[in-house]
């Protein structure tokens, strides 16, 4: 047994089986992945990938999309902006997407299958969306930017944000390019975004 097999804690355990899951995705693919070959590569039993994820690879894909859906979108993104810096805000958020979706392409690419694939995996999936926006949105709502701004109405902005964020760029980086470089992807999606937030403000700062 390897050296990472002797990882005893659980916190431990399942970073390993993640690390594992993304090293072998990278490297053959998801369809050709097993719970087998993650146990035998991380040096742990069988049993003990599925203690802690029972659905084999679909639950360690769905528990690696609550593992990377805070790198992509999360309250320290938007905690100092003010209307005069949301354009270099949205550029980063944007920046920030086509870099962790293209370091990570393959796993992005099986979280699509596995979403595909699963039922369970979808659900998980949006939950662990809705989740991470809800956060945002608890933290945000305390600054004065978004005072004005109902709670439930900045979640359903946010949750545009993400969606309209994935879905192009998902379309730009696995099927076919939206623009010939990723220059004029990011202006075009940074102004989308300027227009849907700042017909926000005005929405609300008039009510």
């Amino acid at each position: 047994m390897s050296e990472k097999g002797y990882v005893r804690d659980k916190e431990g355990k399942i970073h390993l089986i993640f690390e594992t899951f993304a090293k072998l995705v990278n490297k053959n693919g998801y369809d050709k992945l097993s719970t087998r070959h993650i146990a035998k590569e991380a040096g742990i039993s069988v049993g003990t990938i599925y203690h802690y994820f029972p659905g084999g690879k679909h639950s360690i894909a769905s528990g690696f999309i609550e593992h990377i859906t805070y790198q992509i979108f999360n309250a320290d993104m938007f905690k100092d902006v003010e209307e005069s810096s949301l354009h270099e805000m949205f550029e980063n958020l944007v920046r920030r997407h086509l870099k962790v979706h293209r370091e990570n392409f393959e796993i992005h690419r099986a979280i699509d299958q596995a979403i595909l694939a699963n039922r369970g995996v979808f659900k998980r999936h949006i939950m662990a969306v809705e989740s991470n926006i809800h956060e945002v949105t608890n933290k945000l709502k305390h600054l004065d930017v978004y005072a004005d701004i109902p709670e439930n109405s900045l979640f359903k902005i946010l949750l545009l944000f993400h969606n309209l964020l994935e879905a192009i760029v998902h379309r730009h980086l696995f099927f076919n390019p939206v623009f010939d470089t990723d220059e004029e992807l990011t202006s075009y999606l940074v102004n989308i975004l300027l227009f849907q937030t700042k017909n926000a403000f005005k929405v609300f700062q008039s009510q």
